[in-house]
């Protein structure tokens, strides 16, 4: 992650099985409090495959890029199944 910093490089850490209990690794973007890493995830794998929806996490201001450019290159995304997946998130379970 050091050399990632030093020449400007942001790692993209596609973690889809992260969540699964076989999958006790250290994430990239823990250990680099996501200074130079985006994690990518997905509900699919741990959920249930018809979610077809997944997350991003990053520092704000990319956050606030990619939300805008979802907003501008998305023809469509059910607003159902993230609001079911917002509940879900924020009640804890």
């Amino acid at each position: 992650m050091t050399a990632a910093r030093n020449a400007n490089l942001t790692i993209v850490e596609d973690d889809s099985f992260g969540d699964l209990p076989m999958a006790m690794t250290n994430r990239l973007a823990t250990l680099d409090q996501l200074n130079n890493v985006i994690s990518v995830g997905t509900f699919s794998k741990t959920l249930s495959a018809s979610l077809r929806s997944g997350f991003v996490a990053a520092r704000g201001t990319t956050i606030s890029a990619l939300a805008e450019l979802k907003m501008l290159t998305t023809v469509n995304s059910s607003g159902h199944i993230e609001r079911l997946l917002h509940r879900l998130l924020t009640d804890g379970h």
